[in-house]
């Protein structure tokens, strides 16, 4: 539920530009999550491949484990990932 276009947006209205609210402070566009009444859901065409309400579980589950890190872009330094993921570039 994210957008993340660089040239446009898309709503339940349809495509909008980019606004000034859309961009970081270094001129690239923002990824951002979309609050729920942006957000575009239409129905399956298939049956889900997993329980939907193991699957609600797990996101509130997953949503609670992220507390304060939403959103937030890991670091690119190795040195500044306590996560001990390596990264290439």
């Amino acid at each position: 539920m994210r957008s993340m276009g660089d040239q446009l947006r898309f709503t339940p209205e349809g495509p909008r530009e980019l606004e000034d609210s859309d961009y970081r402070h270094d001129e690239k566009p923002k990824i951002v999550r979309n609050i729920e009444e942006q957000q575009i859901i239409r129905p399956a065409h298939f049956e889900p491949p997993v329980d939907v309400d193991r699957h609600e579980k797990l996101l509130k589950l997953l949503d609670e484990r992220a507390g304060t890190q939403r959103g937030k872009p890991r670091s690119q330094d190795p040195k500044r990932n306590p996560s001990g993921v390596a990264f290439s570039t």
